[in-house]
């Protein structure tokens, strides 16, 4: 499995933005930030001290796999509804797969979305919509990623990781 290791100096991390933290009981030190441009949020980035690995978000095992997924490439958005009733159309869905670490465009007829259209359309009763769910979500996992966050926040790693083997 590949994962981001960060390679430069922790000093330099302060003067852009990040913040020092000492967290859990064992006091592990990690520098976190989490990038605002223009009003938009940026992804949290998290560098963890003792092994020099660097987190984005929640992503875990698939960071590498979108950073390499999203490298140059254009992608169709679509629209979707998010709080207090704004519409983002920047937005791309990956269906991540747990078992083999592979990771896919996610569509609404591809990604758990289509089990509760069928369900709405009466082809599915509510207990097997919820069946094919945990199935779903014990497999894969969504992950949403808007481009413009990830550019800024791909900007501010630039220069601070190389992606290494486990």
């Amino acid at each position: 499995m590949s994962y981001l290791k960060f390679t430069g100096n922790f000093r330099d991390l302060i003067p852009l933005g990040f913040k020092f933290q000492k967290l859990y009981a064992r006091n592990y030190r990690c520098y976190h930030t989490a990038h605002r441009k223009e009003g938009h949020k940026g992804y949290s980035l998290w560098i963890w001290q003792k092994d020099r690995r660097v987190e984005i978000e929640d992503w875990h095992e698939f960071e590498v796999p979108i950073i390499e997924y999203m490298k140059g490439k254009k992608f169709p958005t679509r629209s979707y509804k998010v709080s207090r009733g704004i519409l983002r159309t920047d937005i791309i869905s990956f269906k991540c797969n747990r078992e083999d670490g592979t990771i896919e465009l996610g569509t609404p007829d591809n990604d758990d979305r289509q089990f509760s259209r069928r369900h709405f359309k009466g082809e599915l009763t509510q207990e097997e919509s919820l069946n094919l769910y945990a199935k779903y979500f014990n497999k894969y996992r969504n992950i949403m990623v808007s481009p413009s966050e990830f550019r800024d926040s791909i900007k501010v790693l630039e220069g601070l990781y190389i992606i290494q083997s486990e």
